[in-house]
């Protein structure tokens, strides 16, 4: 009876948190930043992109510009929130509005490294 319940439980448990993958497309409305130039890093603006976020827990995906970005998406309250190592997205759930930031310029110094972005997005789920 003991090993039922204990099943029972697991079960239940393990479909409670599981989520489905949501698939959301993003267009950037503002985005700014730094990048470098003589190695300083200017402030400048830069063009709005689109995203295309799938939320999958671990198994998350960022694409911008045709290339995937591995991320890790959870959901607290009404927001996502997936991240990878220099990647940040945060997606309110109730209105599809969020931001997307990378810091992966203050790795690599120098002209032809990578900015710094923040990135105001409206997004829709699919």
């Amino acid at each position: 009876m003991n090993k039922l319940v204990l099943t029972l439980v697991i079960f239940f448990s393990i479909s409670a948190t599981a989520r489905e993958k949501e698939v959301w497309s993003c267009q950037g409305t503002n985005s700014t930043g730094f990048s470098w130039s003589a190695d300083e890093l200017i402030e400048q603006e830069f063009y709005a992109e689109n995203y295309l976020l799938t939320v999958d827990g671990m198994n998350s995906i960022l694409r911008v510009n045709g290339t995937d970005e591995p991320m890790e998406c959870r959901t607290v309250g009404s927001f996502h929130r997936c991240s990878s190592f220099t990647n940040l997205v945060v997606l309110k759930l109730t209105t599809g509005r969020g931001a997307y930031s990378t810091v992966s310029g203050v790795i690599q110094k120098g002209d032809g490294a990578d900015s710094i972005v923040a990135t105001v997005l409206q997004c829709s789920k699919f």
